[in-house]
């Protein structure tokens, strides 16, 4: 295991400790969530220091709490389709902790095979705002694996006609569903989700990060559109056209940057090129959109795009978010 755990150090950067250790009062909680079968990094799962607060692990399944008192500390993780793992950490230095979850077998009553069996259509909404959720992982008591699409909805093939059926719902975002319901052909099932509050407040943290980062460059005719907002819109509805409603019509002519996920996208080129991006990225995978304004003679745009997916990853992470700039050049414009 030392092996192992020099290689994580090496994963997470983590600084080498000083000489005189316990001249410090703060420390470092870090380490990764793996599937104790197979090492399989868990990313998204929850991570909670008690006394300390919960994060939810990034890709490669790596979690980190940072100014950590000294002390004896219970540290959990736990995610969809788990067991728990609880182990205890004694704080007195930098820690890193490798979080093994084993499976938890969903338990199959006995069904009489000679059931005829139907097709099931489910859809996993938001019951504050009556959006769609996309991309939620069902799973049932009979075998199913399913991910909701842009529109929420989801199908079950094969379904048992008669007994009732388990289905364990997971959505970013929201508290995991774990409830049974009769199967009727004709019908399409609707799973209500509750927000999660640890994450909520996970989210809401980062979006006010962004908003402090955006600072007077955001756009004055319309403050950033968060998930709040960009659920008036159907999830099909392409990104050009969220914006036209939301922007003057104008804008597309002067946006010289734009970024998707924090990685700049090349604007350059042709319109109908531009439009063609803009035309195939559609709501329901958006999370937020933002447009900051620089001063100058043209009064440059900067649009930024954030999905659903990368704040899955982002959400509690250290990175440090670097402030944006535009500098226009006899070379070009410069953008980050």
């Amino acid at each position: 295991m030392r092996g192992s755990a020099g290689l994580l150090a090496a994963i997470l950067g983590i600084a080498s400790v000083a000489s005189d250790l316990h001249a410090q009062e703060r420390w470092t909680v870090a380490g990764r969530v793996v599937d104790a079968a197979s090492g399989v990094a868990l990313p998204n799962a929850r991570v909670t220091l008690e006394s300390v607060g919960s994060v939810l692990a990034g890709d490669g399944g790596i979690f980190q709490f940072d100014a950590v008192p000294a002390g004896a500390y219970r540290l959990r993780a736990e995610t969809f389709g788990y067991r728990e793992a609880v182990t205890e950490v004694s704080v007195d230095g930098d820690v890193i902790v490798v979080l093994a979850l084993d499976i938890v077998p969903i338990e199959i009553d006995s069904i009489d095979v000679t059931l005829r069996t139907i097709d099931v259509d489910g859809e996993v909404y938001d019951p504050r705002t009556g959006a769609s959720v996309s991309g939620a992982e069902v799973a049932t008591d009979q075998g199913h694996r399913e991910t909701s699409r842009l529109t929420g909805r989801f199908d079950l093939d094969d379904v048992f006609d008669g007994p009732p059926i388990r289905v364990l719902i997971r959505a970013f975002g929201f508290l995991p569903l774990d409830t049974t319901f009769v199967p009727h052909d004709d019908d399409r099932h609707r799973f209500a989700m509750a927000p999660d509050p640890v994450a909520t407040r996970m989210i809401d943290a980062y979006v006010a990060a962004l908003d402090e980062r955006a600072g007077d460059n955001m756009y004055e005719y319309q403050p950033a559109l968060n998930r709040e907002e960009l659920a008036e819109f159907s999830p099909n509805t392409s990104l050009r056209r969220v914006m036209e409603a939301s922007f003057p019509r104008s804008f597309l002519d002067r946006i010289q940057c734009f970024f998707l996920d924090e990685v700049e996208y090349a604007w350059y080129g042709s319109y109908h090129g531009r439009m063609s991006f803009l035309e195939g990225t559609v709501a329901g995978e958006l999370e937020r959109v933002e447009l900051l304004e620089f001063p100058g003679e043209d009064r440059l745009l900067m649009a930024r795009i954030y999905t659903r997916r990368f704040f899955q990853r982002q959400v509690g992470s250290p990175d440090e978010l670097v402030a944006p700039s535009v500098i226009v050049t006899w070379g070009g414009t410069f953008c980050r």
